[in-house]
């Protein structure tokens, strides 16, 4: 079984609707599962919890700092998780995806909305870590999972792309295969604090998601990259897809 719903980028959500969908929906759904004698639970976390990575890449028992709501939710519905499911016998793996891009992907599609429409800016130098894994070894790494053997039951995976690479580099790849320029507008961070918690609160008047709040920020300010030799050694994943090559797979997929 795989468990992937969760409360991710609704910004104006109350706390109440993370905890109850992040915590309390999966472990009742763990509770569900051990019930059903579910022969193998695999639960999404996210590399969301470790926070801002001081010291990449991060391996599985890195710091964990999580930041948002969002994260500190996640990490407590991992743990959660595992407990439960140790109490209870169920056979469960926690795969921690890094930023997972490809068609399909509404985080991919406002990306690349932004660059067609030339209004993509940086916030700050664009000099921080991002570990972009194609959707296509993402669902390798589930289908690994499921088939692994119950030495990998009540652990914790990372799992990212071949590499990692600055926020810019990232970025210039989609605009050079999308054929437009690159981005060169940056504002500082302090400003774009304000601008996010302005939108916030308007769009919030208004029960409608902001373009951008205090939360994207992560994007433009948190070193992201992860070791996945656990999940090569045990899983067998090992990332097929270049970023390169998968922002040519997204684009051609639409």
């Amino acid at each position: 079984m795989l468990h992937l719903a969760s409360a991710h980028l609704e910004v104006n959500a109350p706390a109440s609707t993370f905890e109850s969908v992040n915590v309390g929906a999966t472990a009742d759904l763990v509770q569900a599962s051990a019930e059903a004698q579910v022969k193998r639970f695999v639960h999404t976390s996210s590399v969301g919890i470790y926070g801002h990575v001081a010291d990449p890449p991060a391996a599985e028992n890195s710091p964990k700092s999580p930041g948002s709501l969002y994260e500190r939710t996640k990490l407590a519905g991992e743990e959660s998780a595992l407990g439960l499911a140790r109490s209870v016998g169920l056979d469960l793996v926690v795969l921690r995806p890094a930023w997972v891009y490809g068609p399909g992907c509404p985080r991919t599609a406002k990306l690349v909305r932004a660059l067609n429409e030339t209004r993509f800016f940086y916030v700050g130098a664009g000099e921080n870590l991002r570990h972009p894994v194609h959707v296509d070894d993402m669902l390798d790494a589930y289908l690994l999972t499921l088939n692994a053997g119950p030495e990998v039951a009540g652990r914790a995976y990372n799992i990212a792309g071949p590499r990692f690479m600055p926020l810019r580099e990232m970025v210039e790849t989609f605009a050079q295969a999308l054929g437009v320029p690159p981005p060169r507008r940056s504002i500082p961070r302090p400003i774009a604090w304000m601008a996010g918690f302005g939108a916030e609160i308007t769009f919030g008047l208004a029960r409608r998601e902001p373009p951008f709040s205090r939360r994207s920020l992560a994007f433009f300010s948190n070193d992201n990259a992860f070791e996945t030799t656990a999940a090569r050694r045990d899983l067998g994943f090992v990332p097929r897809v270049d970023f390169e090559e998968g922002v040519k797979i997204t684009l051609d997929r639409g």
